[in-house]
């Protein structure tokens, strides 16, 4: 089901959580300011990141996907603002682990042009050199962590979606029990969602565990070699 449907699951899994958190603190928030407090604007960044992903297009429009990644970065810092530290602090990382790969599309872009002596528009010169400079330092800092284990490092740059949902999934499970202690079962469902539903389907992009899935469904026997070759 996953490997067949996971667009639309991971679609459900985020983005209607997403609106259903929105809708649940502008609706029930007692605070100044109309229910714009540090998890509704959490939600809204997510919202928007997610949007700017869908966007993206690696020839017409490399620099989405850097862009994409800062915004659900900045998600992730409103929950850890709105008190949901380990969620949050998973989230920022996982999210500026796919601005970074927006950067290298967009090293990539440059490259390619250059390579074909061709002119580098001035529109997405200014995105590369945007981002460039916003990730001038985590990118070296990445690179220093992975040299310690090569085997790491190879993993995080060729299964970017399995990274992701390893690092987010697992701290899901502060923003769900907090939201339960509350007696939150809106909040605690839309955590949920995003753990079972976002985050595995978010998974399945990646093209071996996807292969793996649906050669599992078929009853195709799979040999050790297939089991090496998706990390399992």
């Amino acid at each position: 089901l996953f490997a067949k449907h996971h667009n639309k699951i991971q679609f459900f899994g985020y983005e209607v959580a997403n609106l259903i958190l929105v809708a649940q603190q502008l609706w029930v928030a007692n605070e100044s300011g109309y229910g714009l407090n540090a998890e509704t604007l959490a939600a809204l960044s997510l919202l928007l990141g997610s949007a700017l992903i869908w966007r993206f297009d690696p020839k017409a429009r490399p620099h989405l996907l850097f862009y994409g990644g800062l915004a659900l970065a900045t998600g992730g810092a409103f929950l850890t603002a709105a008190g949901y530290l380990w969620t949050g602090l998973s989230v920022v990382l996982a999210s500026l682990e796919t601005a970074r790969g927006g950067l290298g599309v967009l090293n990539g872009w440059t490259a390619e042009q250059a390579l074909n002596m061709l002119p580098l528009p001035m529109t997405i010169s200014i995105h590369w050199r945007v981002a460039r400079w916003s990730l001038y330092g985590y990118c070296p800092l990445v690179d220093y962590v992975v040299s310690f284990s090569p085997r790491l490092g190879r993993f995080i740059n060729e299964r970017p979606f399995i990274t992701s949902t390893l690092i987010k999934a697992p701290l899901r499970l502060e923003f769900i029990g907090k939201k339960v202690l509350l007696g939150d079962w809106i909040g605690a469902a839309v955590g949920l969602s995003w753990l079972l539903l976002g985050d595995l389907a978010l998974a399945f992009n990646d093209a071996d565990l996807q292969a793996y899935a649906q050669r599992s469904e078929s009853g195709y026997s799979l040999s050790r070699d297939d089991l090496d070759a998706i990390g399992l």
